[in-house]
């Protein structure tokens, strides 16, 4: 998602947060998977402009025709120019260096995105960046903060969401369900007990967003596909009168998620 944001939306800059290091280790390697992926589909697509489409050849040239297609095949491959298991390992090697000189400045993808290992609601370390992000995203990972870090976790992240926001700023929330905590509270003896002591759940986000953290108003965003339907909650951090006004009583709420999206009562920590 996030380079999909970054290449597709060209942002000045976007940063990912992760606690595990290797799973910050993958996004930058998903970044060179990504680059050699386009590097093979660009010099396909400049060996198909170079030549005209050719009529259909008579029986005999069939094998001819095979040949050129794995010569074709392989010279695609030998782009990435190492084994499939360096690629797995260590990210595919053809791809252009990630790190940049520090007079750059380009916002073009690659260098628009960064991910880092760090604890973003960590409850004794301060987060920098106050107030300089236009746009935050919480896209399915407020169970996991809950129960890594209980209720006491999940409330630091929106507080800290809200005071990292710029003026005009939208915070981006998409909760996983309550339905789905108990098949991941056996990840480890904290989870478990955090999930045991949990009193705020997903359906009464929206609420101590609104209510507690800062936020006046959110719109729902949906998106259906054939197999999967998503929802989340834009909650923008409101300066010198905007027009977003308060959601009446009974907030508009996805009829598809309804069961655990709907509007709730206030909630306190």
């Amino acid at each position: 998602m996030t380079l999909a944001v970054a290449r597709r939306f060209n942002p000045t800059h976007i940063l990912g947060v992760e606690l595990d290091k290797q799973l910050v280790q993958a996004a930058k390697q998903n970044i060179r998977h990504f680059l050699s992926h386009e590097l093979v589909v660009e010099e396909r697509g400049k060996r198909g402009e170079m030549a005209a489409p050719p009529p259909p050849p008579p029986q005999q040239e069939v094998k001819e025709e095979q040949a050129e297609v794995m010569e074709e095949f392989q010279k695609a491959l030998s782009l990435l120019s190492f084994p499939l298991s360096f690629r797995v390992s260590r990210g595919p090697l053809a791809a252009p260096p990630l790190l940049l000189p520090q007079s750059s400045s380009s916002s073009r993808f690659p260098n628009n995105v960064t991910f880092i290992q760090g604890d973003y609601v960590a409850e004794r370390e301060a987060w920098p960046g106050r107030g300089q992000y236009d746009v935050i995203m919480c896209l399915n990972v407020t169970k996991w903060v809950q129960l890594q870090s209980g209720d006491a976790g999940v409330v630091r992240l929106f507080k800290r969401a809200y005071q990292s926001l710029s003026p005009g700023g939208l915070f981006i929330l998409e909760p996983q369900p309550w339905s789905s905590y108990s098949h991941s509270k056996r990840a480890s003896k904290t989870t478990f007990s955090h999930h045991r002591s949990l009193r705020l759940r997903p359906e009464q986000f929206t609420s101590y967003l609104t209510d507690s953290v800062g936020f006046s108003s959110y719109r729902l965003i949906t998106h259906t596909g054939e197999d999967t339907h998503r929802c989340a909650q834009m909650f923008p951090y409101i300066h010198h009168g905007q027009d977003w006004t308060r959601p009446p009583p009974h907030a508009p709420v996805c009829q598809t998620c309804s069961p655990h999206l709907k509007a709730a009562g206030s909630w306190s920590v």
